[in-house]
């Protein structure tokens, strides 16, 4: 079972966003904000059903990047490695620095649907659920 505080947050770690240095009986831990659940929300939630990878704000629909719009750690888009590029791959906003976007992106080890285009829905449903998607 993982330990469960309450902690007192010492600080925020040098250089880092989301990492916080913690301490509990006189001993110092340090930890992703991802692993941090404020006392009242775990009073509130049911442990057994909570699914902590869903991390987005209830009602938050993906929609298409128009410029001028602010990106978020976290966030999955569709975009090309390449400016010449005529596909567009599957990525997450990892890090994001004053002059640059580090992403992370998604492989599909899956076969190749054949004769995509005259699939039916379903065919091309089930093709998916086979796909395991992963970062790399």
């Amino acid at each position: 079972m993982h330990y469960q505080g309450p902690v007192t947050i010492v600080g925020s770690i040098s250089g880092r966003k989301r990492q916080y240095e913690m301490e509990h009986n006189g001993k110092r831990y340090k930890r992703d904000i991802s692993m941090l659940i404020p006392e009242q929300t775990m009073l509130e939630i049911d442990v057994t059903t909570l699914d902590v990878t869903d991390s987005r704000e209830s009602g938050t629909k993906p929609k298409p990047h128009v410029n001028g719009d602010e990106i978020r750690e976290e966030d999955l888009i569709r975009c090309k490695t390449e400016l010449t590029d005529t596909k567009r791959y599957l990525a997450e906003i990892n890090k994001i620095y004053s002059d640059e976007t580090e992403v992370v992106y998604f492989t599909t080890p899956a076969k190749s649907a054949e004769n995509y285009i005259d699939q039916s829905i379903d065919q091309r449903c089930e093709n998916l659920r086979s796909a395991r998607f992963r970062k790399t």
